[in-house]
């Protein structure tokens, strides 16, 4: 690897997490300061061996070294006597300092790890939940999740490899520094034999980025295809294809096991081959110093713990980058997700409150959904207090106009007015506080039913949740369950029977007090009696709140004030159901004839 390279990974880094600005700065100062100080003990307890050898073997050093003349006046100063038993206490010492030094520096990388990693995940979900929802919409599902867990995952292991490395390359540093003091020859053959090491290494480099890069890409097809049939499990188990669906994930596992072995392997043997060099290296260096008249055993074996560790350090640099490589990826996608939702940020940049006296109105909105227009100029309004119905066959636009009264979308032309103000120029949070929105896929938390009503607003009072339960008509059966509203649900209320289900959802709703209510298909998969008490409930809000009511069911909106009939993005008919259904030639006239 080059050093270009490597400075391309540092300031990658420094994309990624600089969000945090100084504070990310100053903590990895703090790691590299640790690194300096790790290996500055390291060596030179290292090198206070040369005095501790001499004493062994009884030999006066004729030429000290730096770190030994250092040792001489180290000692003098704490008043200690020359002699092994001093030397082997300043040794201990050392390496005792160091490992304090060690396992307060990794304790503080662990730290730092796990707070960016917190910071990171809790920025990216935030940001996940306020992008926009056609963004959304193009999403596989299972890939925010893996986003979120998998990829951060991986790209916070490329943070703790960063601080490794940093951490190895200053320890480096002062091991080299060290050794250079005491034979700098020796020590620059071992330097250039670990960089020729590390330019060999330099192809395997890139196959471990492009199998970290597969990894990734295959953990997000594997969450994808679990999330997917986990959602249609009873789909899978009714029609008896458990195994063929288990082959399917099969292939998906089977592929991430070989990309697995094959980045495992390149590691194993880039990792192995560099102990038996270093070994080869020291041989040859203990034959040709040997033969040299001023042979000295003891800075030999200082050298050569030196060089050991140099050798060390070097592996796991080689390691680190190795790691780097195939973490590379993760952090990628990382930082390709923060760009993305940067990009597709839900815009508020509504000031207004949100006042409904009069009526809400669409005034010739249009819009497109990738290629396909959906609706063509619209024109209508709804009272406020009105029961307005929406029917039409499938695409004609009828969720849409869900969709653009909850401002999920933007109308491409036209606008929509409430008592006469462009809603872009209301509020958001105060706009979808105020609208409350019921459809026909059913959204209940693994938790209790009260959970499941208050649905993160604990401002709602126990009273209010009971008062809400009644007016959707599912406080008398909630109440007579053995634990009553704290009855937990089950995944996606599995222990409920749908009328039950879509009930609690409506108590949820209208126990923040809407002004206006979307019901989206709300009873199209009920059966008749949960039906009529979801009609029941609906009906006790005439009045009180603005109702509309998209359906294909007749008998859903028969008690709607007014009907719009959508066809093909536009307004087919408009007027009172019963009107409509008297008038022989019109859409409703005739579905209800075919009903």
């Amino acid at each position: 690897m080059h050093l270009s390279q490597l400075v391309k990974l540092f300031r990658f880094s420094k994309e990624l997490y600089g969000d945090y600005k100084s504070d990310y700065k100053s903590k990895m100062l703090l790691l590299a300061l640790f690194g300096f100080f790790n290996g500055l003990l390291g060596a030179i307890g290292v090198g206070a061996l040369i005095p501790f050898f001499s004493f062994i073997i009884k030999k006066n050093i004729e030429n000290p070294d730096i770190v030994s003349r250092f040792i001489e006046w180290l000692l003098t100063h704490l008043h200690l006597e020359s002699n092994i038993t001093s030397v082997l206490i300043l040794i201990v010492s050392l390496f005792i300092l160091k490992a304090i030094a060690v396992t307060i520096s990794r304790y503080a990388g662990l730290r730092i790890v796990c707070g960016q990693e917190m910071k990171l995940r809790k920025d990216l979900y935030r940001a996940a939940l306020s992008m926009t929802w056609p963004y959304l919409l193009r999403q596989k599902l299972g890939y925010l999740e893996n986003t979120l867990t998998s990829d951060i995952g991986g790209a916070m292991r490329f943070l703790a490899v960063n601080m490794a490395l940093l951490n190895g390359i200053t320890s480096l540093l002062m091991y080299t520094a060290v050794a250079v003091s005491i034979s700098w020859q020796v020590t620059l053959l071992a330097l250039a034999g670990g960089g020729v090491i590390l330019f060999l290494s330099r192809p395997f480099f890139l196959s471990m980025r492009r199998y970290g890069k597969e990894q990734a890409t295959m953990n997000k097809e594997i969450s994808h295809e679990i999330n997917e049939n986990a959602t249609g499990l009873k789909v899978i188990k009714a029609m008896r294809v458990e195994k063929k669906a288990l082959e399917e994930g099969g292939r998906f596992f089977e592929e991430f096991r070989r990309i697995r072995v094959r980045a495992g392997t390149l590691k194993t043997i880039v990792g192995t081959a560099l102990q038996p060099l270093s070994a080869l290296f020291i041989s040859i260096f203990f034959i040709i110093s040997y033969e040299n008249p001023q042979f000295d055993l003891a800075a030999f074996l200082a050298v050569i713990y030196l060089i050991q560790q140099i050798f060390g350090f070097i592996d796991k640099v080689q390691d680190a980058l190795h790691d780097m490589n195939n973490l590379f990826p993760y952090a990628k996608n990382v930082l390709a997700f923060k760009k993305t939702v940067a990009d597709n940020r839900e815009e508020d940049k509504g000031t207004k409150s949100f006042s409904l006296e009069r009526e809400i109105q669409f005034k010739g909105v249009s819009f497109t959904y990738g290629a396909k227009p959906i609706l063509a100029g619209v024109n209508f309004s709804i009272k406020k207090g009105e029961m307005f119905g929406v029917i039409g066959p499938s695409g004609a636009g009828k969720t849409t106009i869900a969709d653009l009264i909850l401002r999920l979308f933007i109308p491409e032309e036209g606008e929509i007015l409430l008592d006469g103000v462009d809603a872009r120029d209301i509020s958001l949070d105060q706009w979808r506080k105020n609208i409350g929105y019921v459809s026909q896929e059913i959204f209940l938390k693994n938790s209790a039913i009260e959970e499941n009503i208050k649905f993160y607003d604990d401002t709602i009072s126990e009273e209010e949740m009971f008062e809400a339960a009644r007016m959707a008509n599912i406080y008398d059966v909630v109440s007579a369950l053995p634990q009553g509203f704290a009855t937990i649900v089950g995944e996606r209320g599995v222990f409920l029977s749908a009328g039950q289900r879509q009930r609690i959802i409506l108590a949820r709703i209208l126990a923040r007090r809407p002004k206006i209510l979307v019901l989206d298909e709300a009873t199209s998969a009920l059966d008749n009696e949960s039906e009529s008490m979801i009609q029941q409930a609906i009906e006790n809000l005439k009045g009180e709140v603005t109702v509309i009511v998209i359906a294909h069911r007749l008998s859903t909106i028969m008690n709607c004030d007014r009907l719009l009939v959508l066809n093909d993005g536009q307004i087919q008919e408009e007027g009172k159901p019963r009107e409509l259904l008297e008038n022989q030639t019109s859409y409703f006239h005739k579905v209800h004839a075919m009903g």
